[in-house]
C-alpha cells in the first residue's frame, strides 16, 4: 500500500461488542477525519448529537494496520461515559477503502462484576455501510 496520502479523508467506523447485559452485540459507528503521515494515520471521531468520541492512531504496514484506541461513551448513554480503549489490528483491502478486523480492549463483565479483555469485530471505511 502506498505511504502517500491514500488515507486521509472521511472514513466511518463500526465496532461490535458484548451489550451490556452481555445478550448478543451492539455496533457504535462514528464518521472519522483520517490524518496520514507518512504510514501512520489518525482518525479522530467528528462531533455528534450523543456526546461520544472516538480516536484511533494505526501504522500501516503493507497490507496490516495496526495500533490502539480510545472511546468515550454518551454520558446519555447505558455506559454513561465510560472511557474505554485498547488495541486492534486490520487488513487493508487492495484498493485501500476498507480495513477489516479486530479489536481487544477491558470491559466489565456484568454476570461476574469483574473486569475482563473483550474482543470484537472492527471496521473502517469510506462507504456508509457496514
Amino acid at each position: 500500500m502506498a505511504q502517500d496520502d491514500t488515507f486521509s479523508g472521511t472514513w466511518y467506523c463500526w465496532h461490535w461488542y458484548p451489550s451490556q447485559d452481555d445478550k448478543g452485540e451492539d455496533t457504535t459507528k462514528n464518521r472519522m477525519k483520517a490524518h496520514q503521515d507518512g504510514n501512520k494515520v489518525t482518525f479522530e471521531s467528528e462531533g455528534n448529537e450523543e456526546q461520544s468520541y472516538m480516536f484511533v492512531r494505526l501504522t500501516i504496514d503493507g497490507d496490516v494496520a495496526t495500533g490502539a484506541w480510545h472511546e468515550g461513551t454518551s454520558p446519555n448513554g447505558d455506559f454513561e461515559g465510560a472511557n474505554y480503549s485498547g488495541v486492534g489490528q486490520m487488513l487493508v483491502s487492495e484498493d485501500g477503502q476498507t480495513l477489516d478486523g479486530q479489536w481487544a480492549g477491558m470491559g466489565l463483565d456484568h454476570a461476574t462484576n469483574k473486569k475482563r479483555i473483550y474482543t470484537g469485530r472492527w471496521k473502517l471505511s469510506r462507504n456508509d455501510e457496514a
